[in-house]
């Protein structure tokens, strides 16, 4: 509710919804697994006490219930920790469940307060917009060339003009390669064991690949639908434009807008490469894991190249084919929300 307040149309509010819940689950449940956070009952027990991530992150509060044998919470007397150390560590579920509650109260005080200066003043434009210049078209700029598929040209262009989308690709971007590079360095200035960088580099990059998933599903299972609703379409119909090259330019346009964000996961993983490649063959950037098959152990490098080659040979083609289903459901479904829904759960299924 609070989004769909906040931002300018409602396919925004749920990409941006998408991304944010998925980027904090993400972060938080690596860094609470993360060694020297969760710390032993006893020395050498398999039980652990629980973390002050617990009961920010949902999945961690139903480890609490459902695993409480090895993830169990903190214990204190009345003298020995103050009342939100007892509850925050001690309760982490009903302290999940309240900051639940406050949250939401404030976020709807807030939705409520806004609604109501728009009643009494109307939609202004935020001085951020009208600073960076993109509060709305000029209808005198000189034309622009777009190529042999203007659909593409479209896709490609029109969709980063916007403060939320230049905002929203770029500084997902930025974040990125600053959050690779981040974990890098802490390897290299030995606060981390090359275990700890595989682990929290696993974690960065699904995460990263996830939030390009979600939004190429929201960006392609609205392309049409979009049309079909604000009226685009009909008048792209009387074009003499093709089916064809329609459908084609959609793909390839969406594709293009969003190389920008595959790029990330890829460097990250080339950054990782390039890093233990420098550094040398040695212990310093190599990991022991035990055969599948026996107890026999195998050490080698953090990253090697083959893995860094195939993660663009296959990552594309794959964001290609999120493309093309939520086109598929864009040309089926008559709304936006509909079409969103239909494309994730089609991918979801095609994944599991």
């Amino acid at each position: 509710m609070t989004l769909c307040v906040t931002r300018t149309a409602g396919r925004r509010a749920v990409f941006f919804f998408y991304a944010c819940v998925i980027m904090y689950l993400f972060a938080t449940f690596a860094i609470d697994r993360q060694a020297g956070w969760r710390e032993p009952v006893t020395p050498g027990s398999p039980t652990e006490w629980t973390t002050v991530l617990t009961p920010l992150n949902p999945f961690l509060a139903l480890e609490v219930l459902l695993q409480s044998n090895t993830y169990m919470p903190r214990e204190f007397t009345d003298a020995e920790a103050s009342w939100l150390t007892r509850t925050w560590l001690g309760s982490p579920v009903a302290a999940f469940c309240w900051s639940c509650v406050v949250a939401s109260l404030g976020l709807i005080l807030a939705s409520t307060l806004q609604v109501r200066r728009f009643a009494r003043s109307g939609h202004r434009v935020p001085w951020l917009q009208r600073m960076l210049g993109v509060v709305g078209v000029d209808s005198q700029r000189a034309a622009r060339p777009v190529g042999q598929n203007p659909i593409a040209w479209r896709e490609a262009t029109s969709r980063g003009r916007t403060l939320p989308s230049l905002l929203g690709r770029w500084g997902f971007a930025g974040l990125g390669l600053a959050a690779g590079g981040t974990l890098l360095a802490l390897h290299a200035t030995g606060s981390w064991s090359s275990d700890i960088l595989r682990f929290a580099l696993g974690f960065a990059l699904g995460g990263e690949i996830v939030v390009v998933t979600l939004v190429a599903l929201n960006l392609s299972a609205t392309a049409v639908s979009r049309e079909r609703e604000d009226g685009t379409l009909d008048i792209i119909l009387t074009t003499p434009i093709q089916p064809g090259p329609y459908i084609a330019g959609k793909c390839r346009g969406l594709v293009q807008f969003l190389l920008p964000m595959m790029l990330v996961p890829i460097g990250t993983l080339a950054a990782a490469v390039i890093y233990v490649a420098a550094r040398g063959a040695g212990d310093a950037v190599s990991v022991t894991d035990t055969a599948s098959w026996g107890t026999e152990t195998h050490t080698h490098p953090l990253a090697m190249w083959p893995g860094a080659l195939a993660l663009p040979i296959m990552l594309v083609p794959f964001i290609a084919f999120c493309v093309m289903v939520g086109l598929h459901w864009s040309i089926r479904s008559r709304g936006m929300i509909g079409s969103v829904i239909g494309a994730v759960g089609v991918l979801l299924g095609t994944v599991g």
